[in-house]
């Protein structure tokens, strides 16, 4: 955060200068907002707020939920909006400087929210703009691998809320996984982090709390802690994270990357490819998840790029399983499906091209493997809906949160499908039981 010359809030560009008692009024301040959204009037008076004032949403950078979120919460209080979303519509493109772009920019409108591929394009547009007569807010909506201080923000206020019958975000332990080197959204979280009480560095200091990396391979660092003699059979095995994977024998692990310094800058693994694999097994029960971990990589790129293949391998056969990618169509190639086979498909679906349609084809294919087979998602969006049109049909659930209930030995399961358009969750649908393998 950069502030004006008066002290207050200017610049959002990383997230040094948000204290508690900030982070406090803007959390306040944001359910005070939703709230009043609620209502046809209360949608109309904030939208009265600043008719006036006009915004414009620079993504060079491609972007859905981002782009979708700020162009929402400028039209929620009446911001109009314009947009440069493809370098190639811009003077950029005939030689033009960053630093003309921005400041020409400025000239049209009152706040300027960016998000570059490359880093500290926001921190050279803020200080471009403290250099000119007519200066405008720069919101930094991600700058390479840097920052992406209002997605921390967001991230915040989320943690709030979750933790609010439980004493807030004080004292709670977080874990972040993903390409931590890389991943802008968590060097900005544990920025915001700094102003809540540290439980992690008391817990080991005067607890028995240990904290350690996810090892590929164990079975004991994800454990029950009470009453765990009674389930002897329950078991969370580590599978993959950052190009290790299990064998699927004791706890033996290979290196599925090649050593990186030698691999070109271009082909260098994504988060996505690091992302964490676990199984969680009771009793016959078996179930797989395996993050944004991708199965088929881009033509032209190296083979490792595919990770769901080595770690079919080593997973086997489970009961229910969560589509890697949220259905992406980078997810969920044939030899894993099929290595897999589960009897339910759980979709954790947000945006139009979730499921991939090929990727739907692959789950409801017999060919890949035979038996029947239920596909739930949790937020099929409308325009998914009319692009992949009849084979949706099928599916069990198209909205709302699915919960998986295990019977006591694990010897079969219930899919619970629970209304999430307000938090009283009701139960919308019972499906099962399903006997485990």
């Amino acid at each position: 955060m950069q502030p004006d010359l008066a002290g207050r809030l200017y610049h959002v560009i990383d997230t040094s200068g948000f204290d508690r008692a900030l982070l406090d009024e803007l959390c306040e301040l944001t359910t005070r907002v939703r709230n009043i959204a609620k209502t046809t009037a209360g949608a109309q008076a904030l939208q009265a707020l600043l008719p006036h004032a006009r915004a414009m949403l620079y993504f060079p950078q491609p972007s859905t939920r981002t782009f979708l979120s700020f162009n929402n919460a400028c039209h929620i209080l009446g911001i109009r909006t314009s947009e440069i979303r493809d370098p190639a519509t811009s003077s950029e493109v005939k030689g033009e400087s960053f630093d003309d772009s921005i400041r020409t920019f400025s000239s049209y409108v009152d706040v300027i929210i960016m998000r570059t591929p490359e880093a500290g394009y926001a921190a050279r547009a803020a200080a471009q703009m403290d250099r000119i007569p007519r200066p405008v807010p720069i919101v930094n909506a991600g700058s390479g691998k840097d920052q992406h201080p209002t997605q921390a923000l967001l991230d915040i206020y989320t943690l709030g809320r979750s933790f609010a019958d439980r004493g807030g975000i004080d004292g709670k332990t977080i874990a972040m996984m993903g390409d931590l080197k890389r991943g802008r959204t968590v060097r900005s979280l544990c920025g915001l982090m700094r102003n809540y009480r540290d439980f992690l560095a008391w817990q080991t200091r005067h607890g028995k709390m240990r904290v350690e990396q996810f090892v590929p391979g164990r079975n004991d660092q994800l454990r029950m802690l009470r009453d765990a003699k009674r389930y002897p059979e329950f078991e969370v095995r580590n599978i993959s994270a950052n190009g290790v994977i299990w064998t699927g024998v004791g706890s033996s692990t290979r290196a599925h990357f090649p050593p990186l310094d030698s691999v070109p800058k271009g082909d260098l693994p994504s988060e996505n490819m690091c992302s964490i694999g676990l199984r969680v097994s009771y009793g016959k029960f078996d179930y797989f998840t395996g993050g944004d971990m991708p199965g088929l990589p881009s033509e032209g790129s190296p083979r490792w790029h595919d990770i769901e293949t080595p770690v079919a391998k080593a997973v086997g056969p489970v009961d229910v399983h969560t589509l890697n990618h949220h259905g992406f169509h980078d997810c969920c190639n044939a030899f894993y499906i099929s290595e897999l086979r589960p009897r339910v498909h759980i979709m954790s679906v947000y945006a139009p091209s979730q499921p991939g349609m090929r990727v739907l084809g692959r789950l409801q294919s017999n060919r890949l493997y035979p038996g029947p087979r239920d596909i739930f998602a949790t937020n099929l969006m409308s325009e998914t809906k009319v692009v992949i049109g009849d084979a949706l049909d099928r599916l069990k659930s198209k909205q709302g949160h699915v919960l998986v209930r295990v019977a006591p030995g694990g010897a079969s399961y219930r899919v619970i499908v629970l209304d999430d358009s307000d938090e009283s969750f009701r139960i919308t649908a019972i499906h099962g039981p399903y006997e485990s393998r």
